[in-house]
């Protein structure tokens, strides 16, 4: 029953395009057979450069493992080189579009192809009209299985889209690293495994926020006023040239220095009588004088103390007060 069931899961996630694979195709595979068509260029055989670009482009699609757009690139490159020689220059062109797309810096070696050839003339060619914007599936958005996703040349994409008239290679992978398939497409001709219908989002209206019952300081005047009187204007100006800038004063700044300073004067002037008081102290000649003065000279001095204190911060907090909203207590560099 067991082997029942996986057999059927087989049949159920077969991949037609892998039925046509003789293998998997791996990283080392890919890189053998470009290095190959290279080889091949080198040697100056065009049909030997046709055949090993079909073995290429053949293991492309069977492709199982994950490679760098910079790999891509040259791969797509020899695949143009060995379409051109073949004398289909349409469909070298979409390979040397993707191409010039991944690496713009790409070139044939001067062993690979002569300055005169055609081939690197139609890959010249190629590179101003590689760089277009990618067109989406209209209607359609990018499926992503769960724990995958999807590489597009080998970089990952999240949008169903792709530029146009060119060759790429699509890969569905485990977020792990295992590429579970590959296709070759042309333009943003996802297959259908990939796609799902377009989700519109609905613009939700925003709730009012609820108003705030907390008094709100009003709106600074930030215009500058111009200057209409010539007094103190340089000679050779005008008056409208310059602008008078003001500053807004806090009004709470001025109490709290004036009461902080008071405080502070008052303090002083406590503790000055606490000595006339210890001076009545030291000359008492009864036992209910020293316990009276003894109280009233401890008593000034806490006072004084305490008073001082409430002084130094409210004139502290009037001389750091900006015109910044809140209670003051900013500083200004």
């Amino acid at each position: 029953m067991k082997t029942l069931f996986l057999m059927s899961m087989g049949v159920l996630f077969a991949d037609p395009a892998r039925a046509e694979c003789d293998g998997p195709f791996s990283a080392q595979d890919l890189l053998g057979a470009y290095q190959t068509v290279q080889f091949m260029l080198t040697s100056g055989d065009d049909e030997a450069v046709v055949d090993a670009g079909q073995e290429l482009e053949s293991g492309l699609k069977c492709l199982t493992d994950r490679v760098p757009p910079a790999l891509f690139a040259g791969v797509y490159r020899v695949l143009g080189a060995a379409d051109a020689l073949k004398g289909d220059s349409a469909e070298a062109t979409k390979w040397f579009l993707t191409a010039r797309q991944l690496d713009a810096s790409s070139q044939f070696g001067v062993d690979e192809l002569s300055f005169d050839s055609p081939v690197r003339a139609l890959f010249d060619a190629a590179i101003g009209q590689s760089a277009i914007a990618p067109q989406p599936v209209v209607g359609k958005d990018l499926a992503i299985p769960e724990k995958c996703e999807v590489l597009l040349d080998g970089r990952n994409i999240r949008e169903a889209e792709a530029t146009p008239n060119r060759y790429h290679l699509l890969q569905l992978a485990w977020v792990d690293g295992d590429v579970r398939r590959s296709w070759v497409m042309e333009g943003n001709q996802f297959p259908d495994l990939l796609l799902q219908a377009e989700q519109v989002v609905e613009a939700v209206p925003e709730e009012e926020p609820a108003k705030k019952k907390r008094r709100r300081k009003k709106k600074k005047d930030t215009e500058l006023e111009a200057i209409t009187d010539a007094e103190g204007v340089p000679s050779g100006y005008e008056s409208s040239d310059f602008v008078r800038i003001g500053r807004d004063r806090p009004m709470w700044k001025t109490p709290s220095l004036v009461s902080g300073s008071v405080a502070v004067i008052g303090s002083v002037a406590m503790y000055g009588v606490s000595f006339y008081a210890r001076g009545k102290y030291d000359i008492a000649t009864t036992e209910d004088e020293l316990l009276h003065y003894k109280q009233l000279t401890n008593r000034l001095s806490l006072a004084s103390s305490m008073l001082f204190m409430v002084g130094g911060a409210s004139t502290t907090w009037g001389v750091l007060m900006g015109d910044s909203p809140g209670v003051g207590f900013q500083l200004v560099w």
